[in-house]
């Protein structure tokens, strides 16, 4: 049947029938010798110890030792920070009640402890103050400054490569062209010359841009709105460069930058210098407007 065949097929497996044995080569394994290898007898009692070994768990580190026995045999409590015996007065530890912190030494956690805490406020408000920015398109950006290119070529002006461009005074027929030029100092940006000249043309004023709170007796809580005169500046580039220059002013002016003019002070380096109780100092942000 089944069975037998595949017991005669496993004793003539592997069997050759010409004497050779193929499945030993003498240039395949060298070291060969023809006899079993004779290693070190183990006892029978080393081999059941090996196997019966199980490796123990790990030790816990134990706790620092909070107390210490002086000379006359009474327990100390030793500060949790210095591990230094402390004396009649201390401090309960952040570890526990059964702890004991010198006064020293509890002064540098409660400093560090600030110094976390205000670690985390900065990066609060400093997430807040981003995604203000993102949501309110605060924050001046180099792609928003329009080019002279356009506006200059509609004067008659080839301005040069780097598109600056500066007026020139005609004193002969007291009038003002839009020249090229090399120099930064004396360049103009046309966009904003135009949209100036058209207030005073149109308002006969210059043009003017304020923060005012929404509601002026609240005004702890209450949100800002943005204030154009004349009102069609809104929207256009000059009205948002004034917005950008009068957002960042305030923004020197309370201290968030550090002052780009040697001698600029804001309204903290005021009221130390003439004393917290000057009320005047608390509206020095409306006088960078």
């Amino acid at each position: 049947d089944e069975k037998e065949a595949f017991q005669l097929y496993l004793q003539k497996f592997g069997e050759c029938r010409d004497g050779s044995n193929p499945g030993y080569s003498r240039k395949a394994f060298p070291w060969y010798s023809g006899k079993l290898p004779q290693g070190e007898k183990v006892s029978d009692e080393s081999l059941q110890a090996a196997l019966a070994y199980r490796p123990q768990p790990a030790k816990r580190l134990n706790k620092p030792n909070l107390v210490e026995v002086d000379s006359e045999g009474e327990e100390v409590p030793l500060c949790t920070k210095c591990s230094m015996p402390v004396g009649e007065f201390a401090y309960q530890g952040r570890e526990g009640k059964h702890t004991c912190v010198h006064t020293e030494c509890m002064a540098q956690v409660l400093m560090k402890e600030a110094q976390r805490d205000e670690e985390l406020r900065n990066q609060r408000e400093q997430q807040k103050k981003i995604l203000n920015r993102r949501e309110f398109d605060i924050g001046w950006q180099m792609d928003s400054v329009p080019q002279n290119a356009r506006w200059a070529a509609r004067m008659g002006c080839d301005a040069n490569p780097q598109g600056l461009c500066c007026l020139v005074l005609d004193e002969a027929s007291r009038t003002v062209k839009v020249k090229a030029t090399l120099e930064p100092s004396a360049a103009v940006n046309l966009e904003y010359l135009l949209l100036a000249l058209k207030v005073r043309k149109t308002a006969s004023r210059e043009p003017l841009f304020s923060l005012d709170p929404v509601d002026p007796q609240n005004l702890e809580q209450s949100p800002q709105k943005k204030v154009y005169e004349p009102k069609w500046l809104a929207g256009t580039s000059a009205g948002d460069v004034m917005f950008q220059a009068d957002y960042f002013l305030k923004e020197l002016a309370l201290g968030e930058y550090s002052m780009p003019v040697v001698g600029m002070s804001s309204v903290f380096d005021f009221s130390e210098m003439t004393g917290k109780e000057n009320q005047w100092a608390g509206a020095f942000g409306l006088f960078w407007r």
